[in-house]
């Protein structure tokens, strides 16, 4: 397996925190300013958690091939030291 296969969707869903409001400052800020409940930012975080992962999913295995050949795996991550 490429390692950037398992990389880069890694990497990018570290930017997925929509569900609470302590994920992110702009989550708080709307949480206090809006006087939100916790649970109505869950129910809209999943929902964008789980659409954001779809459409990962579709990415990587579609321009993830065309822009950096994660079906090959690569001379460099087969050095040893």
């Amino acid at each position: 397996v490429n390692p950037l296969y398992l990389m880069l969707p890694a990497t990018v869903c570290c930017s997925y925190a929509f569900m609470l409001p302590v994920a992110t400052p702009p989550n708080a800020i709307i949480f206090s300013a809006a006087k939100m409940k916790t649970i109505e930012m869950m129910k809209t975080g999943i929902v964008m958690n789980i659409l954001c992962l779809t459409v990962q999913s579709i990415m990587i295995n579609t321009l993830g091939e065309v822009m950096f050949g994660v079906r090959q795996f690569p001379a460099w991550a087969n050095a040893t030291i």
